[in-house]
């Protein structure tokens, strides 16, 4: 990162150093949960991180001990030593390094008017890093919290800014503090129940709740009890909810890469068990969204375990699809991979996008078949 460079002027051997930009690029959206790192800046660990992070340094490289100035070597010499005026701020004794990346310069005052004068006073200190991501690159500084109770490498880069592109590193199955997640059965006798577990402020979730009713799901489409209707409802895809993807085939298999989702119940209101046949396609104005959809035969949303699908498809096919003017990205479940619904019962049909950055608003059918 530093480059030094030996400069002869006028018989005065000096080394100059100059500094370059951090040089990570920044690696993917994190998956899981897009977190940033807390803004802690300014924290540091002289004798070195918790984590055993270590600054991206070139070996050869040195600093000084405050500021993030970089080391000029041997001390100034100081104010009112001699000078020679004629080197004018090419004098390697005329500019130092100082605060958070700054510079700062003197005169060779020369009050005879002669060659040789005396050193000024330092002037104010220029040109200094003041973003909130301001650091000192002498100094290593602790990981940041980040994500799910995870931690995130704070490196200063020897610009003075923090580098950027480190993973979150969050603990194997962490959740989301305050989320809520329902498991139907969890050995409750009666039918249609299941226990809550809330995740704590460490990120596990904790005890289960007494057995009780799954939660309402508030994406709900009502199907018709008219055989050949269609029901309609809008619906998003958006960045800020998403979870690992699924493969388009029952069991499913789940991706590393989480992509934008959301679970939509789906009712029965009749005493008949019901065929739905389900697609989605663009609402009003919006633009085509590559999609994946699944149904699960369970009330719960999000369902307790992702890969206990009944069908699964990420294309759109037949004249439904077509009439909505459709293409090829959107994803539908007839035929065959029609959801079945009992009377009076209630499933969860899963709308996935195919990449992480599938968002935008789409709308659901959902046609009575019998």
């Amino acid at each position: 990162r530093t480059l030094g460079t030996l400069v002869v002027i006028g018989g005065t051997v000096g080394l100059a150093y100059g500094c370059s930009a951090a040089g990570n690029a920044p690696i993917g959206s994190d998956t899981t949960d897009g977190s940033t790192p807390a803004a802690n800046y300014g924290d540091s660990d002289e004798a070195g991180s918790s984590t055993g992070t270590t600054p991206k340094k070139d070996a050869g490289s040195t600093h000084s001990d405050g500021g993030g100035a970089y080391d000029a070597g041997p001390p100034k010499a100081p104010e009112g030593s001699p000078c020679d005026s004629s080197l004018g701020f090419g004098d390697p004794q005329a500019t130092e390094s100082c605060g958070v990346c700054g510079t700062q310069t003197r005169i060779c005052s020369t009050p005879d008017g002669g060659k040789m004068g005396v050193w000024d006073i330092w002037g104010s200190c220029g040109s200094e890093v003041t973003t909130p991501d301001a650091c000192d690159s002498s100094k290593v500084y602790p990981a940041t919290a980040c994500g799910n109770c995870g931690t995130m490498q704070q490196v200063c880069g020897f610009d003075c800014h923090f580098e950027t592109g480190f993973d979150c590193t969050e603990p194997v199955g962490a959740c989301h503090p305050t989320d809520t997640k329902f498991v139907l059965g969890a050995s409750c006798t009666t039918a249609g129940q299941g226990r809550a577990y809330t995740c704590s402020a460490t990120c596990v979730y904790g005890s289960p709740s007494a057995c009780e009713l799954p939660p309402p799901n508030p994406n709900t489409i009502t199907i018709s009890p008219t055989v050949g209707t269609t029901v309609t409802a809008p619906f998003s895809l958006t960045s800020g909810a998403t979870t690992p993807k699924i493969d388009a085939s029952c069991p499913a298999t789940l991706a590393t890469t989480a992509t934008p989702f959301i679970d939509i119940a789906i009712v029965n209101p009749t005493a008949r068990n019901v065929t739905v046949s389900l697609w989605n396609g663009p609402t009003s104005g919006s633009s085509d969204l590559d999609t994946i959809m699944a149904w699960y035969p369970t009330p719960v949303a999000p369902p307790s375990d992702m890969t206990a699908c009944s069908s699964a498809s990420d294309d759109c096919s037949g004249s439904d699809c077509a009439n909505t003017g459709a293409h090829s990205g959107w994803s539908s479940l007839s035929g065959t991979d029609a959801a079945s619904i009992p009377a009076g019962g209630t499933i969860t049909v899963y709308v996935g996008g195919y990449t992480s950055s599938v968002t935008g608003n789409f709308t659901l059918h959902a046609k009575t078949e019998n």
